[in-house]
């Protein structure tokens, strides 16, 4: 049912809110290497699709452990100091570029994140998120 990335990933940024959704946007990283990002989404246990999921108690739980670990989001996805070695299963989810910061280059997120566990601070950092500037190239459609 999910997809997992078994500690292979870092998490280079801290979340960030999308509105409407509330969703935290985290983008992770491969850490032999950093410009190999995907987007994990841990969903706001408040919204209508996920009060009702039979996952809840999953991504409360996931939500939490994101807070506890990063403190709370803000606007903007902020690169982490110190970025951290984490774990994260959840089903894959393709979305479409719309020029979101950390976009896999074939526009696979992990959403919703089901479970995530932080496994180790690592001590090089900060991870650099990569943006619409960089230029990377993505094998996804557009809306």
């Amino acid at each position: 049912m999910g997809s997992t990335a078994h500690g292979g990933a870092t998490a280079g940024s801290s979340a960030g809110t999308s509105i409407p959704d509330h969703d935290f946007h985290i983008v992770i990283a491969d850490p032999a290497n950093t410009k190999t990002q995907m987007i994990i989404e841990v969903p706001d246990p408040a919204c209508q699709a996920v009060c009702s999921s039979t996952f809840l108690d999953k991504i409360k739980t996931a939500r939490s452990a994101v807070s506890s670990q990063l403190g709370q989001p803000t606007a903007n996805v902020v690169e982490l100091p110190k970025p951290w070695l984490v774990e994260v299963t959840g089903p894959a989810l393709f979305d479409f570029s719309h020029g979101q910061d950390g976009l896999a280059k074939n526009c696979v997120e992990i959403h919703p994140v089901l479970e995530i566990k932080f496994l180790q601070e690592q001590s090089n950092g900060p991870v650099h998120v990569n943006t619409k500037k960089d230029g990377l190239p993505h094998n996804c459609g557009q809306k």
